[in-house]
């Protein structure tokens, strides 16, 4: 009896890790895919190349995919924490919000690229995200404080995208003013 209970604890470790690396490759594979799409709008003129929401898509989407790795839900949450109340921060993401409108197809570039990491990180945590909204449902009773805590997850996950340690934000925090004014 014991050694079919291992097998299948072994045999359900192996599947899982192979799924986790082929989710890994996959979503690594759409992130590179998002660049040569971003590159191609810029090629086509849909996108001006010297703009620097163009640069800073193409170099965060590069760096990501160097990071994409060890990136996990926890750290999204403790940089989000990190950089609570970072005036910086909070100015770059106004300002970038604000480019992304003057032209929608960076502002696809950048929502695909917050799909590709909420889908990768969701993905990546199933079985702990699901888990976790069993207790915190089960344990708080509260639909209200329940989605309260996946916002903070979702929002968390979305910040990845301008965070300095996932993105190459600290590289235009001072060149987006002479294109905002």
């Amino acid at each position: 009896m014991i050694p079919i209970v291992l097998i299948i604890a072994i045999l359900i470790f192996y599947l899982f890790k192979q799924y986790r690396i082929y989710s890994y490759r996959k979503y690594e594979l759409m992130l590179y895919r998002l660049r040569d799409k971003l590159r191609d709008y810029a090629i086509e003129g849909k996108i001006k190349p010297y703009d620097w929401t163009f640069h800073y898509l193409d170099t965060s989407i590069s760096k990501m995919t160097g990071h994409f790795k060890m990136i996990n839900i926890f750290h999204a949450i403790y940089l989000r924490n990190k950089h609570i109340g970072d005036k910086s921060i909070d100015d770059f993401k106004v300002h970038l919000d604000y480019s992304l409108k003057k032209n929608h197809y960076s502002k696809e570039i950048y929502d695909e690229f917050n799909s590709i990491l909420s889908d990768y990180l969701f993905s990546k945590h199933i079985i702990l995200f699901s888990m976790t909204a069993v207790a915190v449902y089960s344990y708080i009773r509260s639909v209200t404080k329940y989605k309260k805590f996946k916002l903070e997850t979702e929002d968390s996950i979305n910040k990845l995208t301008f965070m300095p340690e996932t993105s190459t934000s600290d590289d235009f925090i001072g060149s987006y003013k002479a294109s905002y004014c």
